[in-house]
């Protein structure tokens, strides 16, 4: 077969794809129906690499094959694509896949529809200016629609979300510069400590998950690196997080909980191993402070009581970090099974996405019985627009509590493909 005159393209925008794919020798066939043998290894914009059984690799234009090769090269190098990715993200990439675990988790058929419907509502919430989400909490917002888009794969390389992806992390970005790597909506408060938390965690998602695809946005590296110093840095002496990111002795379990996740999401990143696995080692210290002697989870440490509503975000951080052998954690999930023994989606989402999370990630009878009560509801409950609850729904984000809550419902029906079961302290090592 001739080889065809090749394009020199753009590292910076051209659809990387790393070797790995191809692992069988196939038939090719040309538009001239002319035939080789040769297996598939990478597809970098319109060329293909492929290599034949003496082991030479040789380039090739994807256009000279006839339609039916060049549909097993887009599907093989999507394969390879995904494959390359970290394995705690692998599984939302794929259609089938998700297709399938949400099949082989007990999920609705019309999960994935809602899911779809409720994104088209979210992309339509951007601001076209800025790119940000959210009147109020837009550094909050917009790192809670980005995660949501990622959820479902949703990248710079997705046809229909791409920009809306890239639009949201920029936003993200400049609110770094220009608060010196603090990622909040510039308006001082207890919020700012959230927003930033929100911001990194899907920052650093949107990192592990474009930066071997050749599409990673410039810079993110550094303002990943500052923000997750930050918060590295704001752990208080007894291994929580404050306001501010101070250390006054009033660390926050809430606060807490947002600022754990940027942290493991940081650690499939890369960077500093060391510093992370001892920042995580010390908040589960923290946790196990807080909790009282029936199993649930102190907003305060100077707290009698905890509460149900903290229980779900300490106990899905202690098992994601290996503590699910632990008595706390044992005691924790049963009082969780117990308190949200009928449980419904309500009138704020904050409780149930953590909850959601925790028993799904702890799986077995708590998590069957918490799926069949909760999960169809959920989806009643979207609105006929793809949206959730409304702009008067309770919470503590005013003007932006129904978008909040739709983001939240989003990841919640996402869970299945969204959130690995396998703790992040076995899947790093």
């Amino acid at each position: 077969m001739k080889l065809a005159l090749l394009l020199v393209v753009s590292f910076c925008f051209a659809a990387i794809v790393a070797i790995g794919a191809g692992e069988e020798f196939q038939i090719w066939t040309n538009q001239s129906g002319q035939t080789m043998e040769a297996r598939f290894v990478s597809l970098e914009g319109n060329v293909i690499t492929f290599e034949n059984k003496r082991g030479q690799k040789f380039q090739y234009a994807a256009g000279d094959l006839n339609l039916d090769g060049q549909s097993l090269v887009a599907k093989l190098a999507r394969e390879t694509k995904y494959r390359n990715l970290p394995p705690f993200v692998r599984l939302r990439c794929l259609p089938a896949a998700r297709e399938q675990a949400i099949a082989e988790g007990g999920g609705a058929a019309e999960s994935e529809a809602a899911v779809l419907k409720g994104l088209t509502w979210l992309a339509a919430q951007q601001d076209p200016a800025s790119g940000s989400f959210g009147k109020e909490f837009t550094a909050g917002m917009t790192g809670l629609s980005l995660l949501a888009f990622l959820g479902h794969c949703e990248t710079p390389d997705s046809p229909q979300w791409g920009n809306t992806v890239v639009n949201a992390a920029l936003h993200l970005m400049e609110l770094s510069k220009q608060e010196d790597g603090l990622i909040f909506n510039g308006e001082k408060g207890a919020h700012a400590s959230y927003e930033h938390a929100i911001a990194t965690y899907a920052l650093a998602e949107l990192y592990s998950m474009t930066r071997d695809s050749g599409k990673a946005i410039p810079d993110l590296e550094k303002v990943l690196e500052e923000a997750v110093d930050i918060i590295a840095d704001g752990q208080t002496k007894l291994g929580g997080w404050e306001y501010g990111y101070r250390d006054s002795g009033r660390s926050d379990m809430s606060l807490s909980g947002w600022q754990l996740q940027a942290l493991r999401a940081a650690r499939h990143c890369g960077g500093d191993y060391a510093k992370l696995d001892r920042k995580l080692d010390k908040s589960m210290e923290y946790m196990k402070q807080v909790q009282d002697d029936k199993g649930a989870f102190k907003y305060t440490p100077s707290q009698t009581q905890g509460k149900p509503s903290l229980t779900g975000a300490a106990l899905y951080n202690f098992y994601m970090w290996g503590e699910k052998s632990s008595p706390e954690y044992a005691l924790g999930i049963a009082y969780l099974a117990d308190v949200y023994s009928n449980p419904s989606p309500g009138t704020n989402f904050y409780s149930p996405y953590y909850n959601t999370l925790a028993f799904f990630a702890h799986g077995g009878a708590e998590w069957q019985s918490y799926q069949d009560k909760f999960m169809a509801e959920l989806i009643d409950a979207q609105n006929e627009d793809g949206s959730f609850l409304s702009e008067t729904a309770s919470g503590q984000a005013a003007e932006d509590n129904q978008l909040m809550n739709t983001t939240w419902a989003i990841m919640m029906m996402e869970i299945y493909y969204r959130y690995p079961r396998t703790p992040d302290s076995e899947s790093l090592k």
